[in-house]
This record gives C-alpha cells, sequence and structure tokens, in this order.
C-alpha cells in the first residue's frame, strides 16, 4: 500500500515551490469550492491519459527520450494520485483514508487481466461523488472518496503487475525538475 501521508507531504511541497498553490484552497476556514472543482476536473483528464495509454498498450513506465519524462498507463496513475494527495493536502484535510473495498488480493496467475473499463468506471463515479460533495459542501467523505480512488489504481496496477510505487517515485522526482508553473498553465 502506497504511503499516502508521506505522498501528500511530498507533493504539496513540490506543487508549492512549482507555484501550483500562489492562492490558497481554503482562506480563513473558507474553501474555494470552485478551485478544489477544477482540481477534481483535472483528475479526470489523467483518467483519461491513462486510458489513451492503455489503449495504445503503454502500460509499463518509460522515459520519454526527448523530454526525459516518465510516460505510460501506470505513470498517468501515478499522476491521479498526486493530484488527489496534493489537493487533499492543499485543503488541510486529515491523511487520506484508504477504502476498504473487499477486492480481492493480487493473484499473480491473472496479471494483466483486469477489465480496465470497470476500474475507470469507478474511479470516475468516486470522482462525481466527491464532485457532489463539494457542490452541497458537505465535505464528510471528500477524503474517503480521494482514498478509494488509490485503493482501486493499486489494486488494477497490483492485477497488473505494474509498479505503481516505482512510478510514483519517479514522477515526483520528475516534477521537482520541471520550471515554475511550467507550460504556462493557470490552474
Amino acid at each position: 500500500m502506497l504511503d499516502t501521508t508521506a505522498i501528500q507531504a511530498e507533493a504539496y511541497t513540490t506543487a508549492c515551490a512549482k507555484g501550483w498553490h500562489e492562492r490558497p484552497l481554503v482562506t480563513d476556514g473558507v474553501i474555494d469550492h470552485d478551485r478544489v472543482l477544477a482540481k477534481i476536473a483535472l483528475m479526470h483528464s489523467e483518467i483519461g491519459e491513462a486510458v489513451d495509454a492503455a489503449g495504445a498498450d503503454e502500460l509499463e513506465m518509460y522515459i520519454d527520450p526527448g523530454t526525459g519524462k516518465p510516460e505510460g498507463f501506470v505513470v498517468e496513475i501515478a499522476d491521479l494520485i498526486l493530484r488527489i494527495c496534493d489537493t487533499c493536502e492543499a485543503l488541510a484535510r486529515s491523511p487520506v483514508r484508504h477504502a476498504l473495498l473487499g477486492l480481492p488480493p493480487r493473484d499473480t496467475s491473472e496479471t494483466r487481466r483486469i477489465n480496465l473499463r470497470d476500474v475507470f468506471k469507478s474511479a470516475r463515479r468516486e470522482l462525481d461523488r466527491a464532485t457532489e460533495v463539494v457542490r452541497v459542501d458537505g465535505w464528510a467523505g471528500f477524503d474517503f472518496r480521494m482514498g478509494s480512488i488509490i485503493t482501486l489504481c493499486e489494486h488494477a496496477c497490483a492485477r497488473m503487475g505494474l509498479d505503481l510505487d516505482g512510478a510514483v517515485a519517479a514522477k515526483m522526482a520528475y516534477n521537482k525538475t520541471r520550471p515554475h508553473r511550467h507550460g504556462g498553465k493557470r490552474a
């Protein structure tokens, strides 16, 4: 299981250093709902990028020779996890709570035999539920929803024999080398 407490702290620290939290998500105890919803939209985009990588059969992590950037399905899943952890840390919430989904333990005889469509559908459903939590300002269960997505990702990568821990570490290391607010992005 990923050490989400450590990942949260490191992802948030790196994001701050790269200019992504110049405006805080929480000011005087008031959460900026629109910015949190924008971050959830970016989480959806990471799922879309993972779908694209899976469709191209680029499951394993590889390093783009031109940019040195880690790429592949497992890296897009790592990006999703980093966005989740950064957002939860920025909200100054308790650590992401992993969901106990009753998933079976890793069965190496079924390596790479997993229905990714179901995994993505479940992850998107959890993001939709998190969006609703933000919209109604209840916030109860937001961290659980984020943890559920991480659990789904961990399970899928384990069943596929993919090194999610390594991809998260590689992507965190790469993110530290990126310029301030790389790409001129605003979100």
